[in-house]
């Protein structure tokens, strides 16, 4: 299952050349543990789509030192996304947590 977010970044300063240097970092949490980890992504525009694939990479481990990796949605129980924004043209950053109960 994947998700997309959309947002605008209001306040971002954009360099000399125009262009906005902005850094997203975001996870998925249940309670204090991180179930997905995302790439961190840039962007040189402050309108941002987010995909977000809500999936967990699980690794399975077999006898002996053989293990396998799977993807898996996540379980419908509730999750906080925490994202990180940090514009890096004027160093100020904001953090969020959104709340949501996946499907």
């Amino acid at each position: 299952m994947e998700e997309n977010l959309f947002f605008y970044i209001f306040g971002a300063q954009p360099n000399t050349q125009g262009k906005h240097d902005i850094a997203v970092k975001d996870e998925v949490l249940q309670g204090q543990e991180k179930v997905i980890n995302f790439e961190p992504k840039t962007y040189d525009f402050p309108f941002v789509s987010l995909p977000m694939p809500m999936e967990q990479k699980i690794i399975i481990k077999q006898a002996g030192k053989e293990f396998t990796r799977e993807k898996r949605d996540l379980k419908p129980e509730y999750y906080t996304l925490f994202i990180k924004i940090s514009d890096n043209v004027s160093g100020k950053s904001v953090t969020k947590n959104i709340d949501f109960q996946a499907r």
